[in-house]
């Protein structure tokens, strides 16, 4: 008996262990951290998501003319609140989804995942000459849409707080207050020059097509400085005019690694003409595109055939 009772619980033993043998495995339809910042690959895909972030103004089915008498079409989807003068903290809401609903939550939350990118792209490994390029474009396109992202609040709301790391659920955010017009102008102006010092002109794959380029980074610069230009986002004054104009050069000025102008206006003779450039996906007189699928629903991909979001004409 006394035998048997060991090998029972030799038995026992050997089955728990095999439990959590299985029972401990990584999850698999999504990746753990250190997947994520151990693969150039992973860390890619990561990025890809926020694109998701950067929308036309028409993508939730209303434009923001619509919140004025400048159409005569206005549409519902809530801009009827702005329309009779209701709007208020509990009645804002416009279109149908987060971005035009609450574009401060949107915002920030799109802010925090570039943060977290930032904070672990660099422990992402990266050898040979490819290699190294393919994470240093990953670098740019980030501060590219960081830019981006606080481009939208400040252009919204002006002074905003200016969020550079992440936060954690017991960490300390109370003393976070809101930074001058200025600064967040400056501040943006930052992450595209960043931006515009690892991107390339032209990338040399079709398939990134769509992704920040050196001249999507100096664009959003160009119109940073513009608002900040402007007397609706604090005082004007000639060095800030000067700064403006001199950015908005730089891209017009732009050419690729064979001297080629890097944006052009088109010559059209007729309206087939005209209403091919908002369709071609390389149009030279686009400067940064989101790109759609046409296979997707009507309402997302026509909002594209209005607008695109930084267009040098």
């Amino acid at each position: 008996m006394k035998k048997r009772y060991i090998y029972t619980a030799i038995l026992m033993a050997g089955l728990f262990t095999s439990c959590t043998d299985i029972l401990d495995q990584s999850p698999l339809s999504s990746f753990t951290d250190n997947a994520v910042w151990g693969d150039l690959a992973l860390s890619e895909t990561f990025l890809n998501e926020q694109y998701n972030n950067v929308e036309a103004e028409t993508q939730k089915g209303s434009r923001f003319a619509s919140y004025t008498e400048e159409v005569y079409q206005m549409h519902k989807y809530g801009t009827e609140s702005i329309q009779q003068g209701l709007l208020s903290p509990d009645q804002y809401n416009i279109g149908w989804d987060g971005s035009t609903w609450n574009p401060w939550d949107f915002y920030y939350k799109a802010v925090r995942n570039i943060n977290i990118f930032m904070e672990n792209i660099e422990r992402v490994p990266a050898s040979g000459e490819t290699n190294i390029q393919w994470k240093n474009e990953q670098i740019g396109q980030a501060f590219f849409l960081r830019g981006y992202f606080y481009c939208q609040l400040y252009s919204l709301f002006g002074d905003v707080p200016l969020i550079t790391k992440s936060y954690g659920l017991n960490d300390d955010f109370t003393n976070v207050t809101r930074a001058p017009k200025d600064e967040v102008a400056e501040y943006i102006v930052s992450q595209c020059d960043s931006a515009a010092i690892y991107l390339p002109v032209v990338y040399s794959d079709d398939s990134d097509l769509g992704r920040a380029t050196k001249g999507a980074a100096l664009a959003l610069k160009a119109r940073t400085l513009l608002y900040a230009a402007s007397p609706l986002f604090g005082t004007p004054s000639q060095t800030k005019w000067k700064k403006a104009s001199d950015a908005n050069k730089a891209v017009i000025d732009l050419k690729d690694e064979n001297g080629t102008p890097a944006y052009y206006l088109q010559d059209v003779s007729n309206s087939e003409e005209y209403a091919n450039l908002f369709v071609d996906s390389k149009n030279p007189e686009v400067i940064f595109e989101k790109l759609y699928n046409t296979q997707g629903e009507g309402a997302y991909n026509n909002s594209y055939l209005f607008q695109a979001t930084l267009r040098n004409r």
